[in-house]
């Protein structure tokens, strides 16, 4: 009856790995820093100072919000994490006249994992 029983444990355990590691596997794919960004605007206006070699000390915060944005498939994914950043700024109402601002500020910080 024990053999039995021990059998079964195991086997049971057996089978539902697979499983369990299928579930955890979806639960990898992550984007992190989402929910700090704050004014896209304010976000837009500091990075491009940043871009110039204008680092003001109150921008300092609002671009590390830029560069916490970052996408994990399951790991570190630098050009999903570009489109991503590039796409935080389509709310911001000065984005289509700083197109061409926006596009330098993710092609040279847009995959970056840290400032």
């Amino acid at each position: 009856m024990k053999k039995t029983t021990l059998a079964v444990l195991l086997l049971s355990g057996i089978l539902a790995a697979p499983s369990a590691m299928a579930f955890g596997k979806h639960k990898k794919h992550h984007t992190d820093g989402l929910n700090q960004v704050g004014d896209t605007c304010e976000l837009l206006t500091c990075m491009a100072g940043k871009l110039q070699g204008d680092t003001q000390p109150a921008c300092q915060p609002v671009n590390q919000r830029f560069f916490n944005v970052r996408v994990f498939t399951p790991y570190y994914n630098p050009e999903a994490t570009a489109r991503v950043r590039q796409g935080i700024f389509s709310s911001c109402e000065g984005t289509p006249v700083n197109k061409g601002t926006l596009e330098m500020i993710i092609q040279r910080y847009g995959r970056s994992f840290q400032e």
